[in-house]
Protein backbone atom coordinates (compact mmCIF):
# COMPACT_ATOMS: atom_id res chain seq x y z
CA UNK A 1 0.00 0.00 0.00
CA UNK A 2 1.34 3.44 -0.93
CA UNK A 3 1.33 5.83 2.03
CA UNK A 4 -0.66 9.01 1.66
CA UNK A 5 1.74 11.97 1.22
CA UNK A 6 0.24 14.37 3.79
CA UNK A 7 2.28 17.52 4.30
CA UNK A 8 3.09 18.53 7.89
CA UNK A 9 0.66 21.47 8.02
CA UNK A 10 -2.18 19.32 6.73
CA UNK A 11 -1.34 16.66 9.31
CA UNK A 12 -1.58 19.21 12.12
CA UNK A 13 -4.85 20.50 10.67
CA UNK A 14 -6.34 17.01 10.60
CA UNK A 15 -5.29 16.41 14.19
CA UNK A 16 -6.94 19.65 15.31
CA UNK A 17 -10.12 18.79 13.41
CA UNK A 18 -10.21 15.36 15.04
CA UNK A 19 -9.81 16.94 18.47
CA UNK A 20 -12.63 19.40 17.81
CA UNK A 21 -14.84 16.50 16.75
CA UNK A 22 -14.04 14.64 19.97
CA UNK A 23 -14.74 17.81 21.96
CA UNK A 24 -18.18 18.17 20.41
CA UNK A 25 -19.19 14.53 20.56
CA UNK A 26 -17.23 13.20 23.52
CA UNK A 27 -18.32 12.80 27.10
CA UNK A 28 -16.40 12.88 30.37
CA UNK A 29 -14.98 9.54 31.38
CA UNK A 30 -16.42 8.00 34.50
CA UNK A 31 -15.45 4.80 36.22
CA UNK A 32 -17.69 1.97 37.11
CA UNK A 33 -21.09 3.45 36.24
CA UNK A 34 -23.81 0.83 35.86
CA UNK A 35 -26.18 0.50 32.94
CA UNK A 36 -29.74 1.90 33.28
CA UNK A 37 -31.10 -1.64 33.56
CA UNK A 38 -28.71 -2.48 36.40
CA UNK A 39 -29.41 0.80 38.15
CA UNK A 40 -33.17 0.34 37.98
CA UNK A 41 -32.94 -3.02 39.72
CA UNK A 42 -30.59 -1.77 42.43
CA UNK A 43 -31.71 -0.34 45.78
CA UNK A 44 -32.55 3.34 46.05
CA UNK A 45 -29.14 4.24 47.47
CA UNK A 46 -27.37 2.39 44.65
CA UNK A 47 -29.51 4.20 42.08
CA UNK A 48 -28.65 7.58 43.60
CA UNK A 49 -24.93 6.75 43.80
CA UNK A 50 -24.87 5.58 40.18
CA UNK A 51 -26.45 8.87 39.10
CA UNK A 52 -23.92 10.81 41.18
CA UNK A 53 -21.05 9.11 39.36
CA UNK A 54 -22.73 9.32 35.94
CA UNK A 55 -23.04 13.09 36.31
CA UNK A 56 -19.31 13.44 36.97
CA UNK A 57 -19.37 14.43 40.65
CA UNK A 58 -16.94 11.66 41.55
CA UNK A 59 -15.18 8.74 39.91
CA UNK A 60 -16.10 6.23 42.58
CA UNK A 61 -17.87 6.00 45.93
CA UNK A 62 -19.20 3.73 48.65
CA UNK A 63 -22.21 4.55 50.82
CA UNK A 64 -24.44 3.18 53.54
CA UNK A 65 -27.81 4.26 54.84
CA UNK A 66 -29.95 3.27 57.83
CA UNK A 67 -33.61 4.01 57.12
CA UNK A 68 -36.35 5.01 59.54
CA UNK A 69 -37.90 1.51 59.41
CA UNK A 70 -34.59 -0.06 60.46
CA UNK A 71 -33.71 -1.36 57.00
CA UNK A 72 -30.20 -0.80 55.65
CA UNK A 73 -28.83 -0.12 52.19
CA UNK A 74 -25.25 -0.24 50.96
CA UNK A 75 -23.95 0.89 47.60
CA UNK A 76 -20.67 0.86 45.72
CA UNK A 77 -19.69 2.17 42.29
CA UNK A 78 -16.34 2.75 40.60
CA UNK A 79 -14.23 1.25 43.42
CA UNK A 80 -12.10 -1.75 42.39
CA UNK A 81 -11.99 -3.48 45.78
CA UNK A 82 -14.43 -4.64 48.41
CA UNK A 83 -16.09 -1.80 50.28
CA UNK A 84 -15.17 -3.58 53.52
CA UNK A 85 -11.47 -3.14 52.76
CA UNK A 86 -11.29 0.13 50.80
CA UNK A 87 -9.60 2.95 52.73
CA UNK A 88 -10.41 6.62 52.24
CA UNK A 89 -9.40 9.90 53.86
CA UNK A 90 -11.89 10.88 56.55
CA UNK A 91 -10.67 14.46 56.22
CA UNK A 92 -12.28 16.89 58.64
CA UNK A 93 -14.47 14.19 60.19
CA UNK A 94 -11.25 13.68 62.19
CA UNK A 95 -12.22 16.84 64.09
CA UNK A 96 -15.09 14.93 65.67
CA UNK A 97 -12.69 12.28 66.98
CA UNK A 98 -10.39 14.99 68.35
CA UNK A 99 -13.35 16.49 70.20
CA UNK A 100 -14.29 13.07 71.60
CA UNK A 101 -10.74 12.84 72.97
CA UNK A 102 -11.34 16.23 74.62
CA UNK A 103 -14.62 14.95 76.09
CA UNK A 104 -12.82 11.86 77.39
CA UNK A 105 -10.28 14.02 79.23
CA UNK A 106 -13.10 16.17 80.65
CA UNK A 107 -15.01 13.12 81.93
CA UNK A 108 -11.73 11.81 83.38
CA UNK A 109 -11.47 15.11 85.27
CA UNK A 110 -8.10 15.91 83.72
CA UNK A 111 -9.38 19.31 82.56
CA UNK A 112 -12.63 21.14 81.77
CA UNK A 113 -14.18 22.56 78.63
CA UNK A 114 -13.42 26.00 80.04
CA UNK A 115 -9.71 25.30 80.54
CA UNK A 116 -7.80 28.17 78.85
CA UNK A 117 -5.12 27.22 76.37
CA UNK A 118 -2.45 29.14 78.29
CA UNK A 119 -2.59 26.46 81.01
CA UNK A 120 -1.61 23.72 78.55
CA UNK A 121 0.92 25.47 76.33
CA UNK A 122 4.56 24.54 76.93
CA UNK A 123 6.90 27.34 78.05
CA UNK A 124 7.59 29.84 75.31
CA UNK A 125 6.41 33.27 74.34
CA UNK A 126 4.05 35.31 76.47
CA UNK A 127 0.59 35.30 74.91
CA UNK A 128 -1.71 38.27 74.79
CA UNK A 129 -4.25 37.81 77.63
CA UNK A 130 -7.17 37.52 75.23
CA UNK A 131 -5.39 34.84 73.20
CA UNK A 132 -4.32 32.86 76.26
CA UNK A 133 -7.90 32.93 77.54
CA UNK A 134 -9.24 30.97 74.55
CA UNK A 135 -10.88 27.85 75.93
CA UNK A 136 -10.70 24.26 74.73
CA UNK A 137 -14.43 24.33 74.05
CA UNK A 138 -13.95 27.34 71.76
CA UNK A 139 -11.31 25.43 69.81
CA UNK A 140 -13.67 22.48 69.42
CA UNK A 141 -16.70 24.58 68.40
CA UNK A 142 -14.81 26.89 66.02
CA UNK A 143 -15.70 29.94 68.12
CA UNK A 144 -12.17 30.88 69.21
CA UNK A 145 -11.69 33.58 66.58
CA UNK A 146 -8.52 31.88 65.33
CA UNK A 147 -7.99 31.92 61.53
CA UNK A 148 -8.57 28.91 59.31
CA UNK A 149 -4.83 28.15 59.10
CA UNK A 150 -1.89 29.14 61.27
CA UNK A 151 -1.04 32.72 60.30
CA UNK A 152 2.29 33.51 58.65
CA UNK A 153 5.39 31.44 59.25
CA UNK A 154 6.38 28.31 57.35
CA UNK A 155 2.78 27.13 56.95
CA UNK A 156 2.03 29.92 54.50
CA UNK A 157 5.06 29.14 52.35
CA UNK A 158 4.42 25.41 52.55
CA UNK A 159 0.91 25.74 51.14
CA UNK A 160 2.31 27.79 48.23
CA UNK A 161 5.40 25.70 47.49
CA UNK A 162 3.82 22.23 47.79
CA UNK A 163 0.13 22.62 46.84
CA UNK A 164 -0.30 18.90 46.25
CA UNK A 165 0.55 18.14 49.91
CA UNK A 166 0.14 21.47 51.75
CA UNK A 167 0.49 20.25 55.34
CA UNK A 168 3.43 17.88 54.98
CA UNK A 169 6.28 18.90 57.24
CA UNK A 170 4.17 20.93 59.68
CA UNK A 171 5.22 20.66 63.33
CA UNK A 172 3.60 21.03 66.73
CA UNK A 173 5.99 23.85 67.69
CA UNK A 174 4.96 25.66 64.53
CA UNK A 175 1.33 25.65 65.72
CA UNK A 176 2.25 26.90 69.18
CA UNK A 177 4.53 29.63 67.84
CA UNK A 178 1.80 30.89 65.51
CA UNK A 179 -0.10 32.06 68.61
CA UNK A 180 2.71 34.32 69.79
CA UNK A 181 2.14 37.40 67.59
CA UNK A 182 -1.66 37.32 67.85
CA UNK A 183 -3.49 40.13 69.62
CA UNK A 184 -7.10 40.63 70.71
CA UNK A 185 -7.79 42.44 67.44
CA UNK A 186 -6.91 39.27 65.53
CA UNK A 187 -9.81 37.39 67.17
CA UNK A 188 -12.55 39.38 65.43
CA UNK A 189 -14.90 36.39 65.03
CA UNK A 190 -14.55 35.11 68.58
CA UNK A 191 -17.90 33.98 69.94
CA UNK A 192 -19.33 33.17 66.51
CA UNK A 193 -18.64 30.12 64.36
CA UNK A 194 -15.67 30.59 62.01
CA UNK A 195 -14.27 27.28 60.78
CA UNK A 196 -10.64 26.79 61.81
CA UNK A 197 -8.35 23.90 60.93
CA UNK A 198 -5.69 25.68 62.96
CA UNK A 199 -7.90 25.74 66.07
CA UNK A 200 -8.69 22.01 66.05
CA UNK A 201 -5.11 21.03 65.16
CA UNK A 202 -4.01 23.16 68.13
CA UNK A 203 -6.60 21.43 70.33
CA UNK A 204 -5.27 17.99 69.44
CA UNK A 205 -1.69 18.97 70.12
CA UNK A 206 -2.59 20.66 73.41
CA UNK A 207 -4.26 17.42 74.53
CA UNK A 208 -0.86 15.74 74.08
CA UNK A 209 0.34 17.73 77.11
CA UNK A 210 -2.31 16.17 79.38
CA UNK A 211 -1.16 13.13 81.39
CA UNK A 212 -3.73 10.38 80.76
CA UNK A 213 -1.63 7.59 82.24
CA UNK A 214 -3.58 7.75 85.51
CA UNK A 215 -6.81 6.80 83.72
CA UNK A 216 -5.19 4.62 81.05
CA UNK A 217 -1.93 2.90 82.09
CA UNK A 218 -1.32 1.83 78.48
CA UNK A 219 -0.54 5.45 77.63
CA UNK A 220 2.70 7.10 78.65
CA UNK A 221 2.44 10.67 79.99
CA UNK A 222 3.94 11.99 76.75
CA UNK A 223 1.94 9.75 74.37
CA UNK A 224 1.28 11.25 70.96
CA UNK A 225 -2.12 12.51 69.85
CA UNK A 226 -2.34 9.60 67.40
CA UNK A 227 -1.69 7.05 70.17
CA UNK A 228 -4.28 8.71 72.43
CA UNK A 229 -6.95 8.66 69.72
CA UNK A 230 -6.29 4.98 69.07
CA UNK A 231 -6.41 3.96 72.74
CA UNK A 232 -9.18 6.26 74.04
CA UNK A 233 -11.49 6.63 71.02
CA UNK A 234 -10.95 4.21 68.14
CA UNK A 235 -10.45 1.01 70.15
CA UNK A 236 -13.39 1.55 72.56
CA UNK A 237 -15.66 2.21 69.58
CA UNK A 238 -14.43 -0.86 67.71
CA UNK A 239 -12.95 1.05 64.77
CA UNK A 240 -10.10 -1.34 64.07
CA UNK A 241 -9.38 -0.29 60.46
CA UNK A 242 -8.97 3.45 61.14
CA UNK A 243 -5.59 5.08 61.71
CA UNK A 244 -3.35 7.88 60.46
CA UNK A 245 -1.20 5.88 58.02
CA UNK A 246 -1.22 7.45 54.54
CA UNK A 247 0.35 4.46 52.77
CA UNK A 248 -1.68 1.24 52.88
CA UNK A 249 -2.31 -1.59 50.45
CA UNK A 250 -6.06 -0.96 50.53
CA UNK A 251 -5.90 2.82 50.07
CA UNK A 252 -8.23 3.77 47.23
CA UNK A 253 -6.46 5.99 44.65
CA UNK A 254 -7.64 9.57 45.10
CA UNK A 255 -8.56 12.16 42.49
CA UNK A 256 -8.75 15.92 42.24
CA UNK A 257 -12.07 17.60 41.53
CA UNK A 258 -11.38 17.24 37.80
CA UNK A 259 -10.85 13.45 38.17
CA UNK A 260 -7.06 13.52 37.67
CA UNK A 261 -4.96 11.49 40.11
CA UNK A 262 -4.06 12.88 43.55
CA UNK A 263 -1.84 11.34 46.20
CA UNK A 264 -2.96 11.20 49.85
CA UNK A 265 -2.06 14.20 51.97
CA UNK A 266 0.31 13.94 54.93
CA UNK A 267 -1.27 16.16 57.59
CA UNK A 268 1.53 15.78 60.20
CA UNK A 269 0.91 18.45 62.88
CA UNK A 270 -2.58 18.97 61.43
CA UNK A 271 -3.57 15.32 61.93
CA UNK A 272 -6.11 16.31 64.62
CA UNK A 273 -7.89 18.43 62.01
CA UNK A 274 -8.06 15.95 59.15
CA UNK A 275 -5.49 13.14 59.08
CA UNK A 276 -7.61 10.06 59.87
CA UNK A 277 -7.93 7.25 57.28
CA UNK A 278 -10.93 4.99 57.55
CA UNK A 279 -13.25 2.49 55.86
CA UNK A 280 -16.98 2.27 55.26
CA UNK A 281 -17.52 -0.43 57.95
CA UNK A 282 -15.67 1.70 60.52
CA UNK A 283 -17.72 4.83 59.81
CA UNK A 284 -20.90 2.71 59.81
CA UNK A 285 -19.93 1.42 63.25
CA UNK A 286 -19.22 4.99 64.34
CA UNK A 287 -22.65 6.15 63.10
CA UNK A 288 -24.32 3.32 65.05
CA UNK A 289 -22.39 4.31 68.19
CA UNK A 290 -23.46 7.93 67.68
CA UNK A 291 -27.12 6.92 67.43
CA UNK A 292 -26.83 4.75 70.53
CA UNK A 293 -24.89 7.48 72.40
CA UNK A 294 -23.83 4.93 75.04
CA UNK A 295 -20.11 5.80 74.95
CA UNK A 296 -19.95 8.73 77.41
CA UNK A 297 -17.30 10.84 75.61
CA UNK A 298 -19.19 10.47 72.31
CA UNK A 299 -22.48 11.30 74.04
CA UNK A 300 -20.97 14.50 75.48
CA UNK A 301 -19.69 15.53 72.06
CA UNK A 302 -23.18 15.14 70.56
CA UNK A 303 -24.76 17.68 72.93
CA UNK A 304 -25.18 21.26 71.63
CA UNK A 305 -22.36 23.46 72.90
CA UNK A 306 -23.06 26.55 70.82
CA UNK A 307 -26.39 27.99 69.70
CA UNK A 308 -27.13 30.10 66.63
CA UNK A 309 -28.68 33.58 66.75
CA UNK A 310 -32.17 32.10 67.02
CA UNK A 311 -31.26 29.85 69.94
CA UNK A 312 -31.14 26.65 67.91
CA UNK A 313 -28.34 24.06 68.28
CA UNK A 314 -25.49 24.94 65.94
CA UNK A 315 -22.31 23.14 67.01
CA UNK A 316 -21.52 20.31 69.37
CA UNK A 317 -18.00 19.27 70.26
CA UNK A 318 -16.76 18.83 66.71
CA UNK A 319 -20.24 18.13 65.27
CA UNK A 320 -22.51 20.48 63.35
CA UNK A 321 -26.28 20.66 63.72
CA UNK A 322 -28.76 21.32 60.93
CA UNK A 323 -32.52 21.33 60.73
CA UNK A 324 -33.74 19.24 57.82
CA UNK A 325 -37.13 20.71 57.01
CA UNK A 326 -40.05 18.69 55.73
CA UNK A 327 -40.84 21.41 53.19
CA UNK A 328 -37.32 21.42 51.69
CA UNK A 329 -38.56 19.04 48.99
CA UNK A 330 -41.59 19.08 46.73
CA UNK A 331 -41.56 15.29 46.55
CA UNK A 332 -44.78 13.99 48.18
CA UNK A 333 -43.14 10.75 49.30
CA UNK A 334 -40.38 12.68 51.07
CA UNK A 335 -42.77 14.95 52.98
CA UNK A 336 -44.85 11.94 54.02
CA UNK A 337 -41.77 10.32 55.56
CA UNK A 338 -40.80 13.59 57.28
CA UNK A 339 -43.92 14.86 59.01
CA UNK A 340 -41.97 17.52 60.90
CA UNK A 341 -38.65 19.30 60.86
CA UNK A 342 -35.78 17.11 62.03
CA UNK A 343 -32.43 17.83 63.63
CA UNK A 344 -29.44 16.34 61.82
CA UNK A 345 -26.01 16.01 63.43
CA UNK A 346 -23.28 15.78 60.84
CA UNK A 347 -19.75 16.44 59.65
CA UNK A 348 -17.94 16.12 56.35
CA UNK A 349 -14.34 16.03 55.23
CA UNK A 350 -12.41 16.86 52.10
CA UNK A 351 -8.74 16.43 51.26
CA UNK A 352 -6.80 16.69 48.01
CA UNK A 353 -8.24 13.44 46.61
CA UNK A 354 -11.19 12.38 48.78
CA UNK A 355 -14.53 13.43 50.25
CA UNK A 356 -16.30 11.96 53.28
CA UNK A 357 -19.68 12.60 54.90
CA UNK A 358 -21.47 11.25 57.96
CA UNK A 359 -24.84 12.29 59.37
CA UNK A 360 -27.26 10.94 61.94
CA UNK A 361 -30.89 11.79 62.67
CA UNK A 362 -31.37 10.75 66.31
CA UNK A 363 -35.13 11.46 66.36
CA UNK A 364 -35.89 8.86 63.68
CA UNK A 365 -32.84 6.64 64.06
CA UNK A 366 -31.61 7.31 60.52
CA UNK A 367 -28.00 7.66 59.39
CA UNK A 368 -25.93 7.93 56.23
CA UNK A 369 -22.23 7.54 55.37
CA UNK A 370 -20.64 8.53 52.06
CA UNK A 371 -16.98 8.04 51.07
CA UNK A 372 -15.70 9.07 47.63
CA UNK A 373 -12.39 8.91 45.80
CA UNK A 374 -12.69 12.47 44.46
CA UNK A 375 -12.15 15.84 46.15
CA UNK A 376 -15.66 17.10 45.51
CA UNK A 377 -18.70 17.36 47.72
CA UNK A 378 -22.20 18.77 47.40
CA UNK A 379 -25.57 18.96 49.14
CA UNK A 380 -26.29 15.57 47.60
CA UNK A 381 -24.61 13.90 50.59
CA UNK A 382 -27.20 15.34 52.98
CA UNK A 383 -29.98 14.50 50.51
CA UNK A 384 -29.10 10.82 50.85
CA UNK A 385 -30.92 10.87 54.18
CA UNK A 386 -34.19 11.30 52.32
CA UNK A 387 -36.26 8.37 51.08
CA UNK A 388 -36.32 8.10 48.14
CA UNK A 389 -33.08 9.92 47.41
CA UNK A 390 -33.52 12.97 45.16
CA UNK A 391 -31.78 13.06 41.79
CA UNK A 392 -28.24 14.47 42.11
CA UNK A 393 -27.89 17.98 40.66
CA UNK A 394 -26.03 18.54 37.36
CA UNK A 395 -22.32 19.10 37.74
CA UNK A 396 -21.63 22.84 37.72
CA UNK A 397 -18.12 23.34 36.35
CA UNK A 398 -16.51 26.76 36.57
CA UNK A 399 -16.21 28.63 33.28
CA UNK A 400 -12.63 29.50 34.19
CA UNK A 401 -11.58 25.86 34.57
CA UNK A 402 -13.48 24.95 31.40
CA UNK A 403 -11.43 27.56 29.53
CA UNK A 404 -8.24 26.25 31.13
CA UNK A 405 -9.03 22.79 29.77
CA UNK A 406 -9.97 24.07 26.33
CA UNK A 407 -7.11 26.53 25.78
CA UNK A 408 -4.12 25.89 28.05
CA UNK A 409 -3.10 22.47 26.63
CA UNK A 410 -2.54 24.05 23.21
CA UNK A 411 -0.05 26.55 24.59
CA UNK A 412 2.42 23.66 25.02
CA UNK A 413 2.69 22.71 21.31
CA UNK A 414 2.61 26.42 20.44
CA UNK A 415 5.71 26.90 22.61
CA UNK A 416 7.62 24.21 20.69
CA UNK A 417 6.38 25.55 17.36
CA UNK A 418 7.87 28.96 18.22
CA UNK A 419 11.07 27.25 19.35
CA UNK A 420 11.46 25.51 15.98
CA UNK A 421 11.15 28.87 14.22
CA UNK A 422 13.69 30.50 16.55
CA UNK A 423 16.23 27.71 16.03
CA UNK A 424 16.42 28.67 12.35
CA UNK A 425 17.08 32.36 13.07
CA UNK A 426 20.48 34.02 13.03
CA UNK A 427 21.45 37.02 15.15
CA UNK A 428 21.32 39.24 12.05
CA UNK A 429 17.71 38.16 11.48
CA UNK A 430 16.48 39.94 14.61
CA UNK A 431 14.13 42.78 13.60
CA UNK A 432 15.13 46.20 14.85
CA UNK A 433 12.95 49.00 16.12
CA UNK A 434 13.68 52.62 15.41
CA UNK A 435 14.57 54.70 18.43
CA UNK A 436 12.06 57.32 17.36
CA UNK A 437 9.18 54.83 17.44
CA UNK A 438 6.41 55.35 19.98
CA UNK A 439 6.49 53.52 23.29
CA UNK A 440 3.44 51.45 22.29
CA UNK A 441 5.03 50.46 19.00
CA UNK A 442 8.27 49.49 20.67
CA UNK A 443 6.40 47.45 23.31
CA UNK A 444 4.36 45.64 20.64
CA UNK A 445 7.49 44.93 18.65
CA UNK A 446 9.21 43.48 21.72
CA UNK A 447 6.31 41.08 22.22
CA UNK A 448 6.39 39.90 18.62
CA UNK A 449 10.16 39.71 18.32
CA UNK A 450 11.62 36.23 18.05
CA UNK A 451 15.21 35.92 19.20
CA UNK A 452 17.51 33.17 17.91
CA UNK A 453 17.45 30.09 20.13
CA UNK A 454 20.13 27.70 21.33
CA UNK A 455 20.15 24.46 23.26
CA UNK A 456 19.49 26.17 26.59
CA UNK A 457 16.53 27.98 25.05
CA UNK A 458 15.25 24.60 23.85
CA UNK A 459 15.56 23.25 27.37
CA UNK A 460 13.60 26.23 28.71
CA UNK A 461 10.92 25.76 26.05
CA UNK A 462 10.63 22.07 26.91
CA UNK A 463 10.21 22.89 30.58
CA UNK A 464 7.65 25.56 29.74
CA UNK A 465 5.65 23.11 27.64
CA UNK A 466 5.85 20.54 30.45
CA UNK A 467 4.60 23.11 32.94
CA UNK A 468 1.66 24.07 30.72
CA UNK A 469 0.66 20.44 30.18
CA UNK A 470 0.84 19.57 33.87
CA UNK A 471 -0.99 22.74 34.91
CA UNK A 472 -3.79 22.23 32.40
CA UNK A 473 -4.06 18.57 33.45
CA UNK A 474 -4.43 19.55 37.10
CA UNK A 475 -6.78 22.52 36.63
CA UNK A 476 -8.81 21.76 33.52
CA UNK A 477 -12.45 20.77 34.08
CA UNK A 478 -11.93 17.21 32.85
CA UNK A 479 -14.91 16.01 34.85
CA UNK A 480 -16.98 17.85 32.20
CA UNK A 481 -14.69 18.08 29.18
CA UNK A 482 -13.43 15.11 27.12
CA UNK A 483 -9.92 14.38 28.30
CA UNK A 484 -9.06 13.59 24.65
CA UNK A 485 -8.38 17.32 24.27
CA UNK A 486 -5.46 17.09 26.65
CA UNK A 487 -4.08 13.88 25.14
CA UNK A 488 -4.28 15.37 21.64
CA UNK A 489 -2.25 18.37 22.84
CA UNK A 490 0.23 16.00 24.48
CA UNK A 491 0.68 13.99 21.26
CA UNK A 492 1.06 17.14 19.21
CA UNK A 493 3.66 18.46 21.66
CA UNK A 494 5.58 15.18 21.51
CA UNK A 495 5.48 15.24 17.71
CA UNK A 496 6.80 18.78 17.59
CA UNK A 497 9.55 17.85 20.06
CA UNK A 498 10.71 15.03 17.77
CA UNK A 499 10.55 17.35 14.79
CA UNK A 500 12.61 20.01 16.60
CA UNK A 501 15.28 17.69 18.03
CA UNK A 502 17.66 17.70 14.99
CA UNK A 503 17.68 21.51 14.99
CA UNK A 504 18.45 21.52 18.71
CA UNK A 505 21.43 19.20 18.21
CA UNK A 506 22.86 21.51 15.54
CA UNK A 507 22.27 24.70 17.54
CA UNK A 508 24.86 26.41 19.79
CA UNK A 509 24.32 26.47 23.54
CA UNK A 510 23.26 30.11 23.46
CA UNK A 511 21.15 31.64 20.72
CA UNK A 512 21.46 35.21 21.93
CA UNK A 513 24.75 37.01 21.76
CA UNK A 514 26.36 39.06 24.50
CA UNK A 515 26.36 38.80 28.28
CA UNK A 516 22.85 40.26 28.61
CA UNK A 517 21.37 37.81 26.12
CA UNK A 518 23.00 34.83 27.81
CA UNK A 519 21.86 36.02 31.25
CA UNK A 520 18.28 36.24 29.99
CA UNK A 521 18.54 32.70 28.62
CA UNK A 522 19.77 31.33 31.97
CA UNK A 523 17.10 33.23 33.92
CA UNK A 524 14.38 31.88 31.63
CA UNK A 525 15.62 28.35 32.21
CA UNK A 526 15.72 28.73 35.99
CA UNK A 527 12.20 30.20 36.06
CA UNK A 528 10.86 27.39 33.83
CA UNK A 529 12.49 24.74 36.03
CA UNK A 530 11.07 26.38 39.14
CA UNK A 531 7.57 26.38 37.66
CA UNK A 532 7.78 22.67 36.85
CA UNK A 533 9.02 21.82 40.35
CA UNK A 534 6.25 23.95 41.86
CA UNK A 535 3.41 22.48 39.80
CA UNK A 536 4.57 18.93 40.50
CA UNK A 537 4.34 19.90 44.18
Amino acid sequence: MVPCPIVPKARVLLLLLATITLSLTGAPLTAGAQSPDAASSANDLQRALNAYVDKGHTRGAVAWRLNADGSEEEAQVGIDQRSADARFDAGSITKVFTSILLADAVLGEKLTLETPIVELLPPGCELAPEVGAITLQELSTHTSGLPRLAPGGPGLWRAFLQPSDPYQGSTRDELFEALCPLEAADLKTRGSVAYSNFGVALLGRLLETVDLSTIDPSLSPDASYEARIAARVLEPLGLSASDFEAEHTHTVPGHRTNHTGADPWHLDAYNPAGGLRTTLPDLVAFARNALAADFPPLALSLKPHHLDDEGNPHVGLGWFFRTLRSDDSTDVDVTEVMEKNETIIWHNGRTGGYYAFLAIAPETGRAVVLLTDTSHGSAFAMDLLREPSPEPPPLDSSIFFMLVGLLFPWLAPHTLHRLHRRLTLKPEDEPGVEREASLLKRFTASLNRQHPAGRLDALSAGLEATFLLILSHQLGAWQSLPVAIWYAALLLTAGLAVRTLPAVVRAPWFGREGLKGRAITVINGVVALGLVVWVVG
